[in-house]
């Protein structure tokens, strides 16, 4: 099959994070022609007439935080990413090519990054607990199980896949430090979430990749718990409008709870 063919991607998206970090999601067409399994990987070209280098590869899921923080501002103003679908049949699918550009400019980027860096060490050496934060993927990749190669739809309510939303599911786990403040109230309570815990603790990060309320959940390396994460996320220093150090409420969630099986890797 021509590699060329058709792009199964309905969206890519790129995006520079403030310690240097990227970040790279991707939604995958419902009905595509390559067969199943596929693996995904990630490539830049970093200008004009130069070759494409695999920065990321054996990806199942539809996201993954690429570490840039040590290559220069003058590269990545320039380069270009694109995402690549690897079918079981060895054809591939190739994504839009995609350029980010840079947010902020040469002198802002340094600033944001060293703050970044010197957060990450006061963290890491005197004021943080070391920890895994799980970022949800729910919606990307259609679910190789139930999922009809005719029209799209999940065939399967009951699909023990992907519980019948017709997606594959899963958690990419980042290492996440937070520095704890506040600790209140420790009793149960139900949830649309599952069972939480009233215990919940303020605590700060670093705006990478910026959590989304309820969606992402927090390990505690020292005591094992994990947490969701809770709004308001609220910025504690900014350059430019793009959030560098927030603050967050930690919920705990009880240990009878399924999402204690999700696996951190």
């Amino acid at each position: 099959m021509d590699s060329t063919l058709e792009n199964p991607f309905e969206r890519v998206d790129v995006r520079r994070q403030p310690d240097g970090h990227t970040r790279v999601r991707f939604v995958v067409r419902p009905i595509v022609p390559y067969p199943r399994p596929w693996t995904f990987r990630v490539e830049r070209k970093d200008y004009v007439g130069s070759d494409w280098n695999v920065i990321a590869s054996d990806l199942v899921l539809g996201e993954v935080l690429l570490n840039e923080s040590d290559e220069r501002y003058d590269l990545l103003s320039t380069a270009r990413y694109r995402v690549v679908l690897a079918a079981d049949d060895l054809s591939e699918g190739l994504s839009d090519v995609v350029y980010p550009g840079m947010i902020l400019n040469k002198q802002d980027w340094l600033i944001a990054k060293e703050v970044c860096r010197r957060k990450y060490k006061q963290m890491r050496l005197y004021t943080g607990r070391e920890g895994t934060l799980l970022a949800p993927d729910h919606s990307s990749v259609p679910c190789d199980v139930c999922v009809s190669p005719v029209n799209g739809q999940s065939m399967d309510p009951n699909c023990s896949t992907c519980n019948g939303t017709g997606y594959l599911s899963g958690y990419s786990a980042i290492d996440y430090p937070l520095e704890i403040h506040k600790i209140q109230s420790d009793r149960e309570e139900q949830s649309t979430k599952g069972t939480r815990s009233e215990l919940t603790m303020s605590a700060t990060g670093i705006a990478s990749p910026m959590p989304e309320p309820d969606e992402y959940i927090w390990v505690d390396h020292s005591t094992g718990y994990r947490y969701h994460v809770s709004g308001p996320i609220i910025p504690e220093s900014h350059i430019r409008g793009m959030p560098l150090v927030i603050g967050m409420r930690l919920h705990r969630i009880s240990p009878k709870d399924e999402v204690y099986d999700v696996p951190v890797e």
